[in-house]
């Protein structure tokens, strides 16, 4: 039952973003990796995480992001570890955004053929 209710928002969103409930992580091609609140090096489903982590970060360069109150071996691994307060997640998701529209730095094109409601945004 655990992994039911666990799994269930990262399954809908996947479903309704990308189309695909179980998307695979492109790892071997990333070049900035950000695991918000997960900690795949420890608690793993999928044994194949951690070797295509380091593959991603020792062979191809990729730099990885950990946003995290917790100090895991995740965390540990990072070139950088964003030790946020608990509870705090969506008060930098916000200011993350904030940044990345008042810099101009979104992907017009990708928004304007998949985004919906991004309007509303702009008047921040």
């Amino acid at each position: 039952m655990h992994s039911n209710m666990c799994d269930m928002g990262r399954k809908a969103g996947g479903k309704w973003v990308i189309g695909d409930e179980r998307p695979l992580n492109d790892l071997y091609k990333s070049k900035y990796i950000m695991f918000w609140g997960w900690n795949p090096l420890e608690a793993i489903k999928w044994i194949y995480l951690p070797r295509m982590i380091n593959e991603a970060i020792h062979e191809n360069g990729a730099k990885l992001v950990v946003v995290d109150p917790v100090v895991s071996i995740t965390a540990m691994k990072a070139h950088r570890h964003l030790k946020i307060k608990p509870g705090t997640d969506g008060t930098l998701a916000l200011a993350i955004g904030h940044v990345i529209i008042k810099n101009d730095l979104h992907d017009k094109e990708f928004i304007a053929k998949w985004g919906a409601g991004f309007d509303c945004m702009l008047i921040m």
